[in-house]
């Protein structure tokens, strides 16, 4: 495992709080930032730690202020993003043959000149959206086209997910609502307006079988979703307490970080498969940590220093060996005896009738609070009998990276002390051998895995093979939880109009399915 920081200022001083690769083309880097900046990077990543970075394109003219996220769909033909102007843009490369001058009204062209300066093409009616370039920017080698704005939040948007099938989009705002948006259509087919705090992360099953919802008032909110339409029917779970059978304790213990911690994000994702939801943002008392787990992974394995992380220590990297080899395994380090509060992540199995409770926790010990989980898309061999694929994802606190698969408890790998500031995000390439990290210090980090540490090269036909368990998931009668709780839901459709949208051409398997479960 390499750790490297190139000493470059992607968005010049300005933090960079998003970050998402290609999944299609894994040299392919795309970053967002302040002043509506989002920018498009070629990235190669040899076995040497220093990447080599070339500057492709800036997508200007739209976000008029800070964006907080940036995703790809998954054929990396479209680029959704959402800024704190409270405004969705969804960016597709333009055509060889488009020209600089558009009478369409409702697509911006960036463009070319010969004067090698860049400017947003628009119209009369949308004069506000022209920022034009930096002075400092390259020549951008690429036009991209933006769709008109996706509008239905009243604050800024801060986390994105895309369906598997590139058809549903959904949102999450300051203005404590989730929007699930039909890309195709441009129509907002539902709005969840239940949340009491900020929506800080969002997550769509990959079978469509419901989403995920973090917010700020200590809630994980599960909602049953209609696979044929993306309808979204009731909130069947709300999460909030954690009671383990062995502590007689009538109310249990909240499970999450509450308001005033200093998080901007609670990103959450599902594994690739769908077969278990991995949620940031946790935060247990270490009494009731260590009765959940049954004192089974609490072992003291180590010996670690208790000392405040000084922002100037040198960074700390680790790739733990299954042999034994490496002693030093962070997340069962020895709590410090004046904390309470140990910061973790949960994992939820999304089948079967325990959805409520964790299927395990991930403790963090001497560290910060969880902020994001990013989940790589790709299958890979098993290391284990306890299932027949290896799933890899990562746990983003405000400080670390600490790397897990789906069946362990203890992370495989970790890096600490990479960044000045917060970090803010983090994505896989398809292949798993790349991790990029955004900090708000304006860096980025790189950390790349051998097919060694990965426990062998990602299986060629892991879209195949999930594409085959979402038809077989889906076509066989399916029952519906017991709701929880009631939740408020509008459907609502969007007035028609003539913007040009977004032409996703992926075949809907869920269609397909639904259509042979009919049969």
């Amino acid at each position: 495992m390499n750790v490297c920081t190139p000493n470059i200022s992607w968005h010049g001083c300005d933090p960079v709080y998003s970050c998402a690769i290609n999944p299609v083309d894994s040299k392919r880097l795309a970053t967002a930032g302040m002043r509506g900046s989002i920018y498009l990077w070629d990235i190669d990543c040899p076995s040497a730690q220093q990447p080599l970075i070339t500057f492709i394109s800036s997508l200007a003219g739209a976000h008029l202020e800070s964006v907080n996220c940036i995703r790809w769909n998954s054929k990396g033909t479209h680029l959704a993003s959402g800024s704190d102007d409270s405004n969705i843009f969804i960016w597709t490369k333009a055509p060889v043959a488009t020209t600089a001058t558009s009478s369409d009204s409702n697509v911006t062209v960036v463009t070319k000149t010969n004067q090698a300066t860049t400017t947003a093409t628009t119209t009369a009616n949308d004069n506000d959206n022209v920022l034009g370039w930096d002075k400092d920017i390259p020549e951008s080698k690429e036009r991209w086209l933006k769709s008109l704005p996706y509008k239905s939040h009243l604050e800024p948007v801060l986390d994105l997910a895309w369906s598997r099938d590139d058809q549903l989009l959904i949102s999450g705002s300051v203005d404590k609502k989730v929007v699930v948006w039909n890309v195709n259509k441009r129509e907002k087919i539902s709005i969840l307006d239940d949340p009491k705090g900020f929506v800080q992360g969002v997550a769509i099953h990959p079978w469509r079988k419901h989403i995920a919802v973090m917010s700020t008032d200590r809630s994980l909110r599960i909602y049953a979703m209609k696979a044929e339409t993306g309808s979204v029917s009731r909130c069947v779970y709300n999460i909030r307490k954690i009671k383990p059978a062995n502590i007689k304790q009538e109310n249990g213990a909240l499970m999450f970080i509450d308001e005033t911690s200093m998080t901007f994000f609670r990103r959450c994702a599902y594994l690739p498969d769908g077969s278990q939801l991995i949620v940031s943002g946790g935060c247990l008392d270490k009494a009731f940590l260590d009765a959940y787990n049954n004192e089974e992974n609490v072992e003291q394995k180590e010996e670690e220093t208790t000392k405040p992380t000084n922002e100037f220590d040198e960074p700390e990297t680790q790739l733990i060996q299954e042999n034994g080899n490496t002693e030093e395994k962070p997340s069962t380090a020895p709590l410090p005896a004046k904390l309470i509060d140990v910061n973790c992540a949960y994992t939820f199995a999304t089948s079967g009738p325990k959805f409520d409770r964790p299927l395990s926790i991930l403790p963090i010990m001497n560290d910060q609070e969880v902020i994001a989980i990013s989940v790589c898309p790709s299958l890979f061999p098993s290391t284990s009998s306890a299932a027949p694929y290896r799933m890899l994802f990562a746990l983003i606190t405000k400080t670390s990276l600490f790397f897990y698969d789906q069946v362990s408890l203890e992370p495989f790998a970790y890096a600490r002390r990479i960044h000045l500031l917060s970090l803010t995000d983090g994505c896989w390439s398809h292949d798993g051998r790349l991790f990029v990290a955004s900090s708000e210090d304006g860096y980025v980090t790189f950390v790349t895995f051998t097919d060694q540490c990965l426990g062998g090269p990602c299986l060629p036909d892991s879209d195949k093979i999930l594409d085959e368990m979402m038809i077989n998931a889906l076509t066989p009668p399916t029952s519906t939880a017991s709701p929880a709780t009631t939740a408020t839901v509008s459907s609502v459709t969007s007035s028609s109009s003539s913007s040009v949208t977004p032409s996703l051409t992926t075949p809907n398997l869920i269609t397909m399915a639904m259509q042979q479960k009919k049969k």
